[in-house]
């Protein structure tokens, strides 16, 4: 009889500036952090036609989130928003065509619910439609394509909205997130699971305790080899999901698992389950991947 397998993949990362998410207002089906420290977390609810977001910035000054088409400035659809002295919530829909500050939109198609502060964070709950038919300054959110989210923190209130100062090299971001599938939970098996035999395996590939980077590099590719169980009999690859530890989601950019079809002993007995650095020459010949995941993608299921 063949057998089927399940394969999980597992990324933990290092990270000790990494918090507890702070508490949303209400309830969301979806939550991401928008930076590997959670500067800026962001909450969100969505229906067949209105999405609803709640975002927490750690800053008492201004914050800008908005949609990018290629994860710049130019031609990205922002909100702009402070809380001020007296606790009265500044909030405008803006449109930016460069990388220069924003203009305010001729139609407010982001819909302020409300903003407050914390003791040390920025709270805004605001909606818009999924597609406000405003094709020169809003960018539609549908499920054909990953929606690149920016943000930028000040740590001032600003005096206008024609008058917030640069937000500088280092309070700015970005990250991809597919906004009306990320509520899926990709731990849980496909629906027919009730249907697979009592037999069926599932192989965690686990990278534990790995730095992901350092303020020396921007990108860091890590490896590690990983012995599958003894199997006598065919088995069938029906699915395969990450697992990213909570708080490090905006580190990992994507993930490949690939098969070495003539395994050396001797060298890879040193290296099972052992990380190290991808362009460390191990001996092994990879053939090409048969699973891998990106950001913005979410479970795949054969």
């Amino acid at each position: 009889m063949e057998r089927l397998l399940v394969i999980s993949v597992l990324c933990v990362f290092v990270n000790p500036a990494v918090k507890c998410f702070p508490t949303p207002s209400t309830s969301y089906e979806a939550k991401a952090a928008l930076d590997p420290r959670q500067t800026v977390v962001l909450f969100w609810n969505f229906n067949d036609s209105v999405i609803t977001f709640e975002v927490h910035a750690k800053t008492k000054g201004w914050f800008g989130f908005g949609l990018s088409w290629n994860g710049g400035m130019p031609n990205s659809d922002i909100v702009l928003a402070w809380v001020d002295e007296a606790g009265e919530a500044h909030f405008k829909d803006c449109y930016a065509t460069g990388n220069s500050l924003p203009t305010v939109d001729r139609i407010q198609n982001w819909h302020l619910i409300r903003g407050w502060e914390t003791d040390d964070t920025t709270a805004f709950k605001f909606w818009r439609r999924l597609d406000t038919c405003d094709d020169a300054e809003d960018n539609i959110i549908d499920t054909t394509k990953s929606d690149r989210l920016i943000y930028a923190i000040g740590p001032d209130d600003p005096r206008s909205f024609d008058n917030i100062p640069y937000h500088g090299a280092t309070n700015r971001g970005r990250r991809t997130l597919n906004l009306l599938t990320l509520s899926t939970d990709a731990t849980e098996l496909p629906s027919d699971a009730a249907e697979l035999p009592a037999d069926y395996k599932v192989v965690d590939m686990l990278m534990p305790n790995v730095i992901a980077a350092t303020k020396h590099t921007d990108t860091k590719y890590i490896c590690m080899l990983y012995k599958l169980p003894t199997m006598k009999q065919k088995h069938h690859l029906i699915k395969y999901t990450p697992i990213l530890q909570p708080g490090n989601e905006g580190l990992v950019h994507h993930m490949a698992v690939s098969y070495i079809p003539h395994f050396s002993a001797s060298i890879g007995n040193a290296l099972t389950n052992f990380a190290y650095p991808c362009n460390t020459s191990n001996g092994e010949t990879l053939s090409q991947s048969f699973a891998a995941w990106a950001v913005g993608s979410t479970v795949s299921v054969n």
